[in-house]
């Protein structure tokens, strides 16, 4: 009845496939779990070798680094069951009744998509380098379920949810993204235009993996360039950062705010990486790449 597909990059994910193992005991449910590879570090290999012996585990590897659609995409079509339950593999089960939520969740209706969504643990990292990461997903990436209902589609991640295979089947992740950033605002994106319900529930997950500072820089830059990327494709995807350019661009010249950011860029940036990184810096930040990258692209000034 039920796959549980986990793209795996860089991660002892055994605790994870215990959890999840564990959950499904006490039922008679038929379930599978699905591990795919997506090249990582050879140092991970004998935590592999350990998961290959579970006895319910599958495992596949990627022969080069894929990206997270095309992990996704492989893993929807390796499964036998009809049901999709997608898990990050840096993430952890806070609930002893996560499986049954689900599977509640999916008698209501089998043609929509359930997003349980996920949190942080509240006590900060004590390194400080983890801390832009840790507040990003407190103060910005997981809302409160009352924001999420109100706004289904623009709140999505992949990091914890369950679809029907046929939906992933029928409108695959973009293959085209194959770099960090915006896969996932895209799909949902998708499912929205063919009318495919986002349902909103309560039933997070603990996020466990940060990126130093400086990576979780470098991937904001990725899904900034994502995101200009799919413009130019015309898949504009009505984000907050376009909204806010778009604002802007209506009343002051594009290249004056370009030259404003880049007269505050470093302290941005020093911000940014300090043991108090502040959210309006990052937006900022991120405001100043969208135009610096778009100025690539289209020459604007």
């Amino acid at each position: 009845m039920l796959s549980v597909l986990i793209p795996v990059y860089n991660f002892d994910v055994r605790n994870l496939v215990r959890q999840v193992i564990e959950q499904f005991q006490h039922g008679q449910i038929p379930f599978e779990i699905i591990l795919l590879n997506d090249a990582s570090d050879q140092g991970f290999e004998a935590i592999f070798k350990e998961l290959k012996s579970e006895s319910c585990v599958k495992f596949f590897e990627n022969s080069k680094n894929c990206g997270r659609a095309a992990s996704r995409n492989r893993l929807g079509n390796l499964a036998q069951f009809d049901w999709l339950l997608f898990l990050d593999c840096d993430v952890q089960l806070i609930h002893a009744n996560f499986i049954q939520t689900y599977l509640n969740a999916i008698k209501l209706n089998v043609q929509s998509v359930y997003y349980g969504s996920c949190c942080y643990d509240k006590i900060p990292p004590q390194t400080d380098q983890l801390k832009l990461h840790w507040k990003y997903g407190m103060l910005r990436e997981n809302p409160p379920i009352s924001k999420r209902i109100a706004h289904p589609y623009q709140t999505f991640h992949t990091v914890n949810f369950i679809t029907h295979r046929s939906i992933l089947l029928k409108h695959p992740f973009d293959e085209t993204l194959s770099v960090y950033g915006h896969e996932d605002s895209l799909w949902a994106k998708t499912l929205q235009e063919h009318a495919i319900q986002i349902v909103q529930i309560e039933n997070e997950v603990l996020h466990l993996g940060l990126y130093s500072s400086r990576i979780f820089l470098r991937k904001t830059a990725s899904a900034v360039k994502n995101l200009l990327l799919l413009e130019f494709h015309h898949k504009k995807l009505n984000t907050k950062l376009e909204s806010t350019v778009k604002k802007i661009q209506s009343f002051v010249p594009t290249w004056l705010v370009f030259k404003l950011y880049k007269s505050i860029e470093r302290k941005l940036v020093q911000n940014l990486l300090s043991n108090n990184p502040k959210m309006i810096y990052l937006d900022i930040y991120k405001l100043g790449l969208y135009l610096r990258f778009k100025n690539k692209l289209t020459r604007l000034f």
